[in-house]
């Protein structure tokens, strides 16, 4: 089976910065709770290995570090319709 993709439908940002990350996230999720609101830790790798050199330069994310109001912050913004592909091996449950 091919491995599973989001494809995001909207400008997002993310952060390099691992313990940032974590603030967003909420402790006290009870993941057993279906009902309840869960939040989720994305972590990418980023490559161009796996790209030529044009498809590469029309790459739908930017490192806007230097733009940010906060310096901590090493965000990478995507572009609407970025592809993200995940290997079902690589999805943990309840991991730091």
């Amino acid at each position: 089976p091919l491995d599973p993709k989001i494809i995001n439908n909207s400008l997002f940002s993310a952060t390099s910065n691992r313990s940032l990350a974590l603030v967003y996230v909420n402790p006290d999720a009870n993941p057993d709770d279906r009902n309840s609101e869960q939040n989720v830790l994305f972590e990418f790798d980023i490559s161009s290995s796996h790209h030529d050199k044009e498809s590469f330069s029309r790459r739908p994310f930017a490192d806007v570090s230097h733009l940010s109001q906060f310096d901590s912050e090493e965000e990478t913004l995507f572009m609407i319709g970025t592809n993200f592909r995940f290997n079902r091996e690589s999805i943990h449950y309840n991991a730091e």
